[in-house]
Protein backbone atom coordinates (compact mmCIF):
# COMPACT_ATOMS: atom_id res chain seq x y z
CA UNK A 1 0.00 0.00 0.00
CA UNK A 2 1.27 3.46 -0.91
CA UNK A 3 0.21 6.93 0.23
CA UNK A 4 -0.21 10.01 -1.96
CA UNK A 5 -0.09 12.49 0.96
CA UNK A 6 2.06 10.84 3.65
CA UNK A 7 2.70 14.21 5.31
CA UNK A 8 -0.70 13.90 6.98
CA UNK A 9 0.76 11.21 9.27
CA UNK A 10 2.44 14.00 11.24
CA UNK A 11 -1.04 14.57 12.67
CA UNK A 12 -0.66 11.32 14.61
CA UNK A 13 1.83 13.12 16.85
CA UNK A 14 -1.17 14.88 18.40
CA UNK A 15 -2.64 11.62 19.76
CA UNK A 16 -0.22 11.10 22.70
CA UNK A 17 -0.57 14.78 23.58
CA UNK A 18 -4.37 14.51 23.68
CA UNK A 19 -4.18 11.33 25.80
CA UNK A 20 -1.79 12.98 28.28
CA UNK A 21 -3.99 16.06 28.48
CA UNK A 22 -7.11 13.93 29.06
CA UNK A 23 -5.48 11.97 31.89
CA UNK A 24 -4.24 15.21 33.48
CA UNK A 25 -7.73 16.78 33.39
CA UNK A 26 -9.28 13.61 34.82
CA UNK A 27 -6.85 13.60 37.77
CA UNK A 28 -7.39 17.29 38.43
CA UNK A 29 -11.16 16.74 38.58
CA UNK A 30 -10.74 13.89 41.04
CA UNK A 31 -8.44 15.94 43.30
CA UNK A 32 -10.85 18.86 43.10
CA UNK A 33 -13.78 16.78 44.43
CA UNK A 34 -11.60 15.44 47.26
CA UNK A 35 -11.00 18.98 48.48
CA UNK A 36 -14.67 19.96 48.71
CA UNK A 37 -16.41 16.64 49.55
CA UNK A 38 -15.50 14.28 52.34
CA UNK A 39 -14.81 10.72 51.30
CA UNK A 40 -17.55 9.33 53.58
CA UNK A 41 -20.15 11.63 51.93
CA UNK A 42 -18.99 11.09 48.39
CA UNK A 43 -21.55 8.42 47.57
CA UNK A 44 -24.43 10.49 48.94
CA UNK A 45 -23.49 13.79 47.26
CA UNK A 46 -21.81 12.82 43.99
CA UNK A 47 -23.15 10.64 41.23
CA UNK A 48 -19.92 9.03 40.08
CA UNK A 49 -19.43 7.63 36.61
CA UNK A 50 -17.29 4.65 35.82
CA UNK A 51 -13.74 5.61 34.92
CA UNK A 52 -13.75 2.82 32.36
CA UNK A 53 -16.26 4.78 30.28
CA UNK A 54 -13.91 7.72 30.13
CA UNK A 55 -10.97 5.55 29.10
CA UNK A 56 -13.01 3.63 26.53
CA UNK A 57 -14.34 6.84 24.98
CA UNK A 58 -10.85 8.30 24.79
CA UNK A 59 -9.43 5.13 23.24
CA UNK A 60 -12.19 5.02 20.62
CA UNK A 61 -11.68 8.72 19.80
CA UNK A 62 -7.95 8.33 19.32
CA UNK A 63 -8.42 5.22 17.19
CA UNK A 64 -10.97 7.07 15.07
CA UNK A 65 -8.54 9.97 14.66
CA UNK A 66 -5.86 7.53 13.51
CA UNK A 67 -8.23 6.08 10.90
CA UNK A 68 -9.21 9.54 9.63
CA UNK A 69 -5.56 10.57 9.40
CA UNK A 70 -4.83 7.49 7.33
CA UNK A 71 -7.73 8.38 5.03
CA UNK A 72 -6.34 11.92 4.60
CA UNK A 73 -2.99 10.41 3.54
CA UNK A 74 -4.81 9.03 0.45
CA UNK A 75 -3.84 5.36 0.57
CA UNK A 76 -3.67 3.47 -2.71
CA UNK A 77 -3.70 -0.28 -3.13
CA UNK A 78 -2.29 -1.12 -6.55
CA UNK A 79 -2.81 0.51 -9.93
CA UNK A 80 -3.86 -0.23 -13.46
CA UNK A 81 -2.81 1.17 -16.82
CA UNK A 82 -5.42 2.05 -19.43
CA UNK A 83 -4.84 3.01 -23.03
CA UNK A 84 -5.28 6.74 -23.53
CA UNK A 85 -6.79 8.12 -26.70
CA UNK A 86 -6.63 11.85 -27.26
CA UNK A 87 -8.00 14.07 -30.01
CA UNK A 88 -6.68 17.44 -31.03
CA UNK A 89 -5.50 19.70 -33.83
CA UNK A 90 -2.04 20.53 -35.18
CA UNK A 91 -0.84 24.06 -34.44
CA UNK A 92 2.68 25.26 -35.25
CA UNK A 93 4.01 28.51 -33.82
CA UNK A 94 6.54 30.20 -36.10
CA UNK A 95 8.50 32.60 -33.87
CA UNK A 96 10.74 35.41 -35.12
CA UNK A 97 13.83 35.79 -32.88
CA UNK A 98 15.83 38.08 -35.17
CA UNK A 99 17.80 40.99 -33.69
CA UNK A 100 15.05 43.46 -34.58
CA UNK A 101 12.69 41.75 -32.11
CA UNK A 102 14.72 43.34 -29.28
CA UNK A 103 13.42 46.80 -30.24
CA UNK A 104 11.63 48.46 -27.33
CA UNK A 105 8.51 49.85 -29.03
CA UNK A 106 5.63 47.88 -27.52
CA UNK A 107 3.54 48.48 -24.42
CA UNK A 108 5.15 45.53 -22.65
CA UNK A 109 8.74 46.43 -23.58
CA UNK A 110 10.56 44.66 -26.37
CA UNK A 111 8.82 43.00 -29.29
CA UNK A 112 10.31 39.71 -28.17
CA UNK A 113 8.71 39.98 -24.71
CA UNK A 114 5.33 40.87 -26.20
CA UNK A 115 5.54 37.94 -28.63
CA UNK A 116 6.47 35.54 -25.83
CA UNK A 117 3.43 36.64 -23.83
CA UNK A 118 1.18 36.13 -26.86
CA UNK A 119 2.62 32.67 -27.56
CA UNK A 120 2.13 31.55 -23.96
CA UNK A 121 -1.47 32.74 -24.01
CA UNK A 122 -2.14 30.85 -27.24
CA UNK A 123 -0.72 27.65 -25.75
CA UNK A 124 -2.91 28.09 -22.66
CA UNK A 125 -6.03 28.67 -24.77
CA UNK A 126 -5.59 25.47 -26.79
CA UNK A 127 -4.49 23.07 -24.05
CA UNK A 128 -5.75 19.87 -25.72
CA UNK A 129 -4.09 20.44 -29.11
CA UNK A 130 -0.71 19.34 -30.39
CA UNK A 131 1.48 22.44 -30.66
CA UNK A 132 5.02 22.84 -31.96
CA UNK A 133 7.56 25.66 -32.05
CA UNK A 134 9.78 26.73 -34.96
CA UNK A 135 12.10 29.72 -34.58
CA UNK A 136 13.71 31.73 -37.33
CA UNK A 137 15.99 34.63 -38.14
CA UNK A 138 18.34 34.14 -41.11
CA UNK A 139 17.79 30.38 -40.66
CA UNK A 140 15.14 28.15 -39.13
CA UNK A 141 15.19 25.57 -36.39
CA UNK A 142 12.54 23.33 -34.84
CA UNK A 143 12.76 23.99 -31.11
CA UNK A 144 9.79 21.81 -30.08
CA UNK A 145 8.17 19.23 -32.38
CA UNK A 146 4.38 18.99 -32.39
CA UNK A 147 3.57 17.78 -28.88
CA UNK A 148 0.95 17.74 -26.16
CA UNK A 149 3.64 18.37 -23.52
CA UNK A 150 2.76 22.03 -23.11
CA UNK A 151 4.84 22.51 -19.97
CA UNK A 152 8.03 21.87 -21.94
CA UNK A 153 6.72 24.07 -24.74
CA UNK A 154 6.03 26.97 -22.36
CA UNK A 155 9.50 26.65 -20.87
CA UNK A 156 11.07 26.76 -24.34
CA UNK A 157 9.08 29.86 -25.30
CA UNK A 158 10.06 31.68 -22.11
CA UNK A 159 13.79 31.11 -22.79
CA UNK A 160 13.86 32.25 -26.43
CA UNK A 161 16.72 34.60 -27.28
CA UNK A 162 18.24 35.90 -30.57
CA UNK A 163 21.50 34.11 -29.73
CA UNK A 164 19.68 30.78 -30.20
CA UNK A 165 20.39 31.09 -33.96
CA UNK A 166 23.81 32.02 -35.29
CA UNK A 167 22.78 33.38 -38.69
CA UNK A 168 21.37 36.90 -38.49
CA UNK A 169 18.73 38.53 -40.67
CA UNK A 170 15.09 37.62 -41.07
CA UNK A 171 14.10 35.03 -43.68
CA UNK A 172 10.32 34.99 -43.28
CA UNK A 173 9.70 33.19 -46.59
CA UNK A 174 11.91 30.26 -45.62
CA UNK A 175 10.25 30.05 -42.23
CA UNK A 176 6.83 29.73 -43.87
CA UNK A 177 8.09 27.06 -46.30
CA UNK A 178 9.73 24.96 -43.58
CA UNK A 179 6.65 25.28 -41.36
CA UNK A 180 4.39 24.20 -44.24
CA UNK A 181 6.55 21.12 -44.79
CA UNK A 182 6.34 20.13 -41.11
CA UNK A 183 2.57 20.44 -41.02
CA UNK A 184 2.09 18.65 -44.36
CA UNK A 185 4.10 15.66 -43.15
CA UNK A 186 1.58 15.06 -40.36
CA UNK A 187 -0.88 13.75 -42.93
CA UNK A 188 -3.66 16.09 -41.80
CA UNK A 189 -5.63 17.78 -44.55
CA UNK A 190 -5.60 21.19 -42.88
CA UNK A 191 -3.49 22.74 -40.14
CA UNK A 192 -2.85 26.07 -38.45
CA UNK A 193 0.37 28.07 -38.61
CA UNK A 194 0.76 31.09 -36.33
CA UNK A 195 3.52 33.54 -37.25
CA UNK A 196 4.76 35.98 -34.60
CA UNK A 197 7.06 38.58 -36.14
CA UNK A 198 7.74 42.25 -36.74
CA UNK A 199 7.35 41.61 -40.48
CA UNK A 200 10.92 42.41 -41.47
CA UNK A 201 12.03 40.15 -44.33
CA UNK A 202 15.47 40.27 -45.87
CA UNK A 203 14.67 37.71 -48.52
CA UNK A 204 12.29 37.14 -51.42
CA UNK A 205 9.65 34.51 -52.06
CA UNK A 206 6.93 35.49 -49.60
CA UNK A 207 4.25 35.21 -52.28
CA UNK A 208 5.27 31.71 -53.41
CA UNK A 209 5.64 30.51 -49.82
CA UNK A 210 2.12 31.67 -48.99
CA UNK A 211 0.71 30.08 -52.16
CA UNK A 212 2.39 26.77 -51.33
CA UNK A 213 0.98 26.87 -47.82
CA UNK A 214 -2.55 27.50 -49.08
CA UNK A 215 -2.35 24.63 -51.58
CA UNK A 216 -1.29 22.28 -48.78
CA UNK A 217 -4.19 23.21 -46.50
CA UNK A 218 -2.19 25.39 -44.10
CA UNK A 219 -4.06 28.40 -42.72
CA UNK A 220 -1.64 31.10 -41.56
CA UNK A 221 -2.54 33.52 -38.78
CA UNK A 222 -0.03 36.32 -38.32
CA UNK A 223 0.66 38.60 -35.36
CA UNK A 224 2.69 41.77 -35.81
CA UNK A 225 4.74 43.31 -33.00
CA UNK A 226 6.22 46.79 -33.02
CA UNK A 227 5.16 50.24 -34.12
CA UNK A 228 5.08 52.19 -37.38
CA UNK A 229 7.53 54.74 -35.96
CA UNK A 230 9.84 51.98 -34.84
CA UNK A 231 12.84 52.30 -32.59
CA UNK A 232 16.52 51.54 -32.31
CA UNK A 233 17.46 47.87 -32.29
CA UNK A 234 19.13 46.88 -29.05
CA UNK A 235 22.30 44.83 -28.90
CA UNK A 236 23.55 43.69 -25.47
CA UNK A 237 26.99 42.99 -26.97
CA UNK A 238 27.72 46.63 -27.91
CA UNK A 239 29.11 49.20 -25.53
CA UNK A 240 26.04 51.47 -25.49
CA UNK A 241 23.52 48.64 -25.93
CA UNK A 242 22.42 49.44 -29.51
CA UNK A 243 22.87 47.72 -32.85
CA UNK A 244 24.95 49.47 -35.55
CA UNK A 245 25.21 48.93 -39.30
CA UNK A 246 28.47 48.70 -41.24
CA UNK A 247 28.67 52.48 -41.51
CA UNK A 248 28.52 52.88 -37.74
CA UNK A 249 24.94 54.17 -37.60
CA UNK A 250 22.28 53.01 -35.20
CA UNK A 251 19.75 50.79 -36.96
CA UNK A 252 16.08 51.71 -36.73
CA UNK A 253 13.49 48.95 -37.09
CA UNK A 254 9.81 49.47 -37.93
CA UNK A 255 6.84 47.13 -37.97
CA UNK A 256 6.30 45.91 -41.54
CA UNK A 257 2.70 44.81 -41.77
CA UNK A 258 2.51 44.32 -45.53
CA UNK A 259 4.20 40.94 -45.66
CA UNK A 260 2.27 39.64 -42.66
CA UNK A 261 -1.04 40.76 -44.16
CA UNK A 262 -0.19 39.16 -47.48
CA UNK A 263 0.60 35.77 -45.94
CA UNK A 264 -2.61 35.74 -43.91
CA UNK A 265 -4.74 36.90 -46.86
CA UNK A 266 -3.46 34.26 -49.29
CA UNK A 267 -4.12 31.40 -46.83
CA UNK A 268 -7.55 32.57 -45.57
CA UNK A 269 -6.04 33.50 -42.23
CA UNK A 270 -6.15 36.69 -40.19
CA UNK A 271 -3.58 39.35 -39.38
CA UNK A 272 -3.62 41.31 -36.12
CA UNK A 273 -1.30 43.82 -34.55
CA UNK A 274 -0.53 42.23 -31.22
CA UNK A 275 -2.64 39.64 -29.51
CA UNK A 276 -6.22 40.62 -28.82
CA UNK A 277 -9.43 38.88 -27.89
CA UNK A 278 -10.77 39.20 -31.45
CA UNK A 279 -7.72 37.38 -32.79
CA UNK A 280 -8.10 34.56 -30.24
CA UNK A 281 -11.79 34.18 -31.01
CA UNK A 282 -11.10 34.01 -34.74
CA UNK A 283 -8.36 31.48 -34.13
CA UNK A 284 -10.70 29.42 -31.94
CA UNK A 285 -13.37 29.36 -34.65
CA UNK A 286 -10.81 28.36 -37.28
CA UNK A 287 -9.48 25.52 -35.13
CA UNK A 288 -13.03 24.25 -34.62
CA UNK A 289 -13.16 23.55 -38.36
CA UNK A 290 -9.79 21.83 -38.49
CA UNK A 291 -9.21 18.09 -38.85
CA UNK A 292 -8.65 16.35 -35.57
CA UNK A 293 -5.94 13.78 -35.07
CA UNK A 294 -6.38 10.81 -32.78
CA UNK A 295 -3.35 9.70 -30.85
CA UNK A 296 -3.36 6.08 -29.69
CA UNK A 297 -0.91 3.85 -27.88
CA UNK A 298 -0.34 6.05 -24.86
CA UNK A 299 -1.10 4.66 -21.43
CA UNK A 300 -2.40 6.40 -18.37
CA UNK A 301 -1.90 5.24 -14.78
CA UNK A 302 -5.12 4.83 -12.82
CA UNK A 303 -4.55 4.36 -9.10
CA UNK A 304 -6.91 2.37 -6.90
CA UNK A 305 -7.72 4.54 -3.87
CA UNK A 306 -8.74 2.79 -0.67
CA UNK A 307 -9.21 5.79 1.64
CA UNK A 308 -12.86 4.77 2.16
CA UNK A 309 -11.64 1.71 4.08
CA UNK A 310 -10.37 4.09 6.76
CA UNK A 311 -12.81 6.99 6.47
CA UNK A 312 -16.00 5.11 7.39
CA UNK A 313 -14.51 3.21 10.40
CA UNK A 314 -12.95 6.44 11.65
CA UNK A 315 -16.30 8.26 11.61
CA UNK A 316 -18.06 5.33 13.27
CA UNK A 317 -15.48 5.16 16.04
CA UNK A 318 -15.85 8.89 16.78
CA UNK A 319 -19.65 8.55 16.92
CA UNK A 320 -19.44 5.56 19.28
CA UNK A 321 -16.97 7.44 21.50
CA UNK A 322 -19.37 10.38 21.63
CA UNK A 323 -22.23 8.13 22.79
CA UNK A 324 -20.13 6.22 25.32
CA UNK A 325 -18.80 9.39 26.93
CA UNK A 326 -22.35 10.64 27.55
CA UNK A 327 -23.80 7.53 29.16
CA UNK A 328 -24.96 8.58 32.68
CA UNK A 329 -23.60 5.63 34.72
CA UNK A 330 -22.63 2.04 34.16
CA UNK A 331 -25.54 -0.38 33.45
CA UNK A 332 -24.60 -2.53 36.46
CA UNK A 333 -24.67 0.51 38.72
CA UNK A 334 -28.04 1.51 37.29
CA UNK A 335 -29.49 -1.88 38.13
CA UNK A 336 -28.15 -1.76 41.70
CA UNK A 337 -29.58 1.73 42.28
CA UNK A 338 -32.97 0.69 40.91
CA UNK A 339 -33.14 -2.41 43.13
CA UNK A 340 -32.07 -0.37 46.15
CA UNK A 341 -34.78 2.16 45.48
CA UNK A 342 -37.46 -0.49 45.13
CA UNK A 343 -36.27 -2.29 48.30
CA UNK A 344 -36.25 0.88 50.41
CA UNK A 345 -39.67 1.91 49.13
CA UNK A 346 -41.19 -1.45 50.14
CA UNK A 347 -39.69 -1.28 53.66
CA UNK A 348 -41.04 2.21 54.31
CA UNK A 349 -44.52 1.18 53.14
CA UNK A 350 -44.60 -1.78 55.59
CA UNK A 351 -43.57 0.43 58.53
CA UNK A 352 -46.35 2.94 57.80
CA UNK A 353 -48.92 0.12 57.64
CA UNK A 354 -47.82 -1.27 61.01
CA UNK A 355 -48.08 2.16 62.64
CA UNK A 356 -51.59 2.62 61.29
CA UNK A 357 -52.72 -0.74 62.62
CA UNK A 358 -51.16 -0.09 66.02
CA UNK A 359 -52.90 3.26 66.46
CA UNK A 360 -56.23 1.65 65.51
CA UNK A 361 -55.84 -1.16 68.08
CA UNK A 362 -54.79 1.29 70.79
CA UNK A 363 -57.82 3.54 70.25
CA UNK A 364 -60.12 0.53 70.58
CA UNK A 365 -58.51 -0.48 73.92
CA UNK A 366 -56.62 -3.47 72.58
CA UNK A 367 -53.26 -2.38 73.97
CA UNK A 368 -51.57 -5.73 73.43
CA UNK A 369 -52.49 -5.58 69.77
Amino acid sequence: MTFVRPEWFFLLLVIPLVVALGIFVRMRQRDHWKKIVAERLKKQLIQTRSASYYLIAMGLSMLGLAFLTTALAMPENGEEWVEARQEGRNVLICFDISQSMLTQDTASGSRLSAAKGAALEIVERFGSDRIGLLIFSGETQVMVPLTIDHSFLNESISQLDPIDLTLGGSDLARAVKDSTKILTETGQRNNILIVLSDGEDHSSGIDSAATSAASNGVFIYTLGFGSADGGYIEDPRSQDGFFYDRRGNRVISQLKEESLREIAHKTDGIYAKGLGENFLESLTQALARMDRYEQEGGHQRIAKPVYQWFLLPGLLLLMIAFVVQRLPIAPAVSIVVLLAFLSSSKTEANELLNIYKGNKESSSGNHSG
